[in-house]
């Protein structure tokens, strides 16, 4: 099922029947919530359920979704989108229609994704009619360190589904100082601004993230960082990423918040010999190569494993499109 993408980053209010750690809890109250998603055309009366957020305390996450009165839900968390082994948390009947929240704990910080689902009927094993997926992972970055990273997330807040910088956790994370960068390709070089005491410049603020699209940022600050990346994990069936030819370099991503060696995905099999890869090491503060030969990708090109959020260059002879399939069977 494809609903429109969504995100809340606000708790909705009337919060009841919560599930903490899987269990109940009585209501408690909460500040107001916002975005909606589309409705599934075949079950008009069932909400799409629009996404989270991290809660203060960095253990917790927050559901938001608007609910039915009398309807049955269930949520269940994974930690490897491709394997899909989804672990139950909590089950419970809506008692109220209106915006409602669950908070659940966060069981990796390697890349945590939960599914609401909303049943047709009553009992466990009843049709899912809805089962919206929100991700989230956590990067560390040291002080005056720069990271290449990406946002592998749809964003429900905008009618687009996609993030401006200034609308991630990463850009509100970063302290004053700190530097955003972005690819110029028609210039090969990167373009960036500074975070001041006012924020971001609405040039870094706006800029929109396509969907496979990588940056890079520097932490100005005196201390580690841990920067967010959070949102709906996509449904699309593809999604696609332009690339340069005449061996210029382009900066990709895997569009799928999932973790997979390079030599696995599509852009590795359809680039032309001749082509080369640039991974980012984050402790030496470089970029690693390997090319592509009459006999396939270096051993080490084609084992590194991209971490969801990871972005690298690509520098081919001949300019293309990489058709992401998305890579697991839901939702």
């Amino acid at each position: 099922m494809k609903a429109k993408t969504a995100m809340v980053w606000a708790v909705a209010a009337g919060m009841w029947g919560a599930c903490v750690l899987g269990q109940e809890v009585s209501p408690g109250n909460a500040a107001a919530g916002a975005a909606k998603g589309i409705k599934p055309a075949e079950y008009p009366d069932v909400p799409v359920l629009p996404g989270g957020h991290l809660n203060p305390d960095g253990n917790t996450i927050t559901l938001d979704f608007e609910a039915i009165a009398g309807e049955e839900y269930g949520i269940e968390c994974t930690t490897n989108l491709l394997d899909a082994e989804w672990t139950d948390l909590c089950h419970w009947i809506a008692g109220t229609n209106g915006e409602a929240a669950v908070e659940v704990a966060v069981p990796s910080w390697d890349g945590s994704f939960f599914r609401i689902r909303c049943f047709a009927d009553m009992g466990w094993d009843g049709e899912v009619l809805s089962a919206n997926v929100f991700g989230v992972a956590k990067i560390a970055i040291p002080a005056g360190k720069k990271q290449a990273m990406s946002v592998p997330f749809n964003n429900p807040s905008n009618a687009d589904g996609l993030f401006r910088f200034g609308e991630t956790d990463i850009a509100k994370a970063l302290p004053q100082g700190s530097v955003v960068y972005f690819w110029d390709e028609e210039k090969q070089t990167w373009n960036g601004g500074m975070k001041s005491s006012f924020g971001w410049d609405p040039a870094e603020a706006n800029h929109v993230l396509a969907p496979g699209e990588g940056f890079c940022v520097l932490n100005g600050g005196n201390e580690e960082v841990d920067v967010i990346i959070a949102g709906e994990v996509p449904s699309d069936w593809q999604l696609s990423r332009p690339y340069l030819g005449n061996n210029d370099l382009s900066v990709m991503a895997e569009p799928y918040p999932v973790v997979r060696k390079f030599g696995d995905t599509e852009l590795a099999s359809q680039v032309w010999q001749g082509t080369s890869v640039l991974f980012w090491d984050a402790n030496g503060q470089g970029w690693n190569s390997g090319q592509k030969g009459a006999k396939g990708w270096t051993a080490a090109s084609s084992n590194h494993v991209l971490a969801v959020g990871e972005a690298f260059f690509i520098k081919t002879p001949w300019e293309g499109v990489w058709g992401a399939s998305k890579p697991y069977s839901w939702p």
